[in-house]
């Protein structure tokens, strides 16, 4: 059954940025239940009063500041390490019946090599290779006969290695994200295991990036590696 509070919660959880006001409570609750009147209107047919959907957007608010509270006690326990890796490229080629070959022959070459970043996510439809940008040259030599669809260089990586027990925790994600995306951050690739995430972005972007996850973490120091 449809409810005012049901309806707005419906709404707010789609826009993430406004969710986010909410938790800060920078938003003024009246102006924003006039603008959820009329769906709200529509979907109960029947003409609601504004401070019933104001009442409703204060539930809603003190409902995410909780979870927010919950997510953040969660991701300060964990005790794990962020790793920094600078200096680095991606690509992305289109899937075919030798990139495997190619890869196989990238990981000879690179065999013995130290100080090196190198990591690989193959999807359906294409595969995408992030590699030191020292190194880039032999990647470009490599997979030559191959089809690009992108490059980027520019790009760091911030790796987030959790703890066992919260790898399966919801909402981990989404707070690392959110607060990226509230920065203005933009997240070029993603790549997880399951106790690591590795997020890159451009490189203009990581000491605020850095600072900015690094306060969900609070009983070990992180740990950076600079590469060249």
């Amino acid at each position: 059954m449809k409810t005012i509070i049901s309806i707005v919660e419906a709404n707010v959880i789609q826009q993430p940025f406004l969710t986010q006001m909410l938790v800060d409570e920078l938003v003024n609750l009246s102006s924003l239940a006039r603008k959820l009147k009329p769906l709200i209107d529509s979907e109960l047919h029947t003409d609601v009063k504004i401070g019933s959907v104001v009442m409703a957007l204060k539930r809603l608010t003190s409902l995410l500041q909780g979870q927010v509270k919950i997510q953040s006690k969660k991701l300060s326990n964990i005790y794990g390490d962020l790793t920094v890796q600078l200096n680095l490229c991606v690509h992305t080629f289109e899937n075919s019946k030798t990139i495997i070959l190619a890869h196989r022959e990238l990981l000879d070459r690179l065999s013995g090599v130290n100080n090196l970043f190198h990591a690989v996510s193959r999807g359906i439809y294409e595969t995408t290779i992030v590699i030191s940008e020292k190194y880039d040259f032999m990647l470009e030599e490599v997979f030559k006969n191959e089809i690009p669809l992108i490059k980027v260089n520019n790009l760091s990586s911030i790796t987030i290695k959790l703890a066992a027990e919260y790898a399966n925790t919801p909402g981990v994600y989404h707070l690392i994200f959110s607060k990226l995306a509230w920065l203005g951050i933009s997240v070029k690739e993603v790549f997880s295991t399951t106790f690591e995430i590795s997020i890159f972005i451009a490189d203009k972007d990581t000491a605020l990036a850095f600072t900015c996850i690094k306060d969900l973490f609070v009983q070990k120091k992180p740990h950076i590696n600079q590469h060249s």
